[in-house]
């Protein structure tokens, strides 16, 4: 298991120096200096309906509303950051030959690409993790709203970044570097579509863009993920905004979260195969 964790290690911190991992903290930063302004103004000069007796349910609902606003723009800033350094993960070293400076060596394939996957997985998950936290303190800093739960927002979107590493390192052994990052984000948005479908089609009761929906989430539960990280926000329980645009009109399953896991293994799995019979 040790070579692993070496090639992991190395590939964090080859991670850390690229440039779309700096654009992503930077951009990173950037959003959560704006939310918390925008925060800390909207809660300033927020104007209480007179027809609601309890002033702090109102504030609740609304710094909940933008929290999960926030979390959806973290998500897909995690998806980028994700995409982008795990793109050439195994296609850019097999174009450069790089990799035959390390596979003579006493190392297997599939350690060399489990060592990435481990490595970008953990640099996506703790890009995710530390967006997320900085959203909910400042939520708690200018609104005083907190949920505790908010932290298992954080860990999913942070599996959310485990997922899109792996799915896109193992088409980083099918495919080329530009065409591995431009077929993952396609995947990345038709999942998004189909959850937005399926929520339509619930709003609705039509249980065809329902199946839709979930039929786009079980080719990539990226966008289940994300909704799963928004429930545990209780936004939905203040009543209030019920039924608000971030919020959703059905949540996804214990399965998904069962489902996703199995996406990640199958990944790994697959990419190990294909990478064992890449012609280098």
């Amino acid at each position: 298991m040790l070579p692993i964790f070496v090639i992991a290690k190395i590939t964090l911190q080859e991670g850390i120096r690229k440039k779309a991992v700096l654009g992503g903290v930077l951009l990173a930063a950037a959003f959560v200096t704006l939310y918390g302004l925008g925060m800390y103004f909207v809660m300033r000069d927020l104007n209480v309906p007179e027809r609601f007796v309890n002033p702090d349910v109102f504030r609740d609902a609304v710094s909940g509303q933008l929290l999960a606003a926030a979390l959806n723009v973290a998500g897909m800033l995690t998806a980028l950051v994700a995409i982008f350094t795990s793109a050439g993960a195994i296609a850019t070293e097999v174009e450069q030959n790089t990799l035959h400076a390390i596979i003579p060596k006493p190392l297997m394939r599939w350690q060399v690409l489990v060592g990435k996957c481990c490595g970008l997985g953990a640099m996506s998950a703790a890009f995710a993790i530390a967006t997320t936290v900085a959203l909910l303190t400042l939520t708690w800093l200018f609104a005083g709203f907190f949920s505790w739960s908010g932290l298992q927002s954080a860990l999913l979107l942070g599996l959310l970044g485990i997922l899109l590493s792996c799915v896109t390192v193992c088409a980083s052994t099918l495919l080329s570097t530009l065409t591995a990052g431009v077929t993952v984000i396609m995947l990345y948005g038709l999942a998004m579509v189909g959850g937005m479908v399926e929520q339509l089609g619930v709003l609705l009761d039509n249980q065809v863009m329902q199946n839709i929906g979930i039929i786009a989430s079980l080719l990539l539960p990226s966008d289940a993920l994300w909704r799963m990280a928004a429930q545990r926000l209780n936004v939905q329980e203040l009543a209030i905004l019920a039924g608000g645009p971030f919020e959703g009109f059905s949540q996804p399953s214990l399965f998904m979260l069962a489902w996703a896991l199995l996406y990640i293994t199958f990944a790994v799995l697959l990419g190990v195969r294909v990478f064992a019979r890449k012609d280098l």
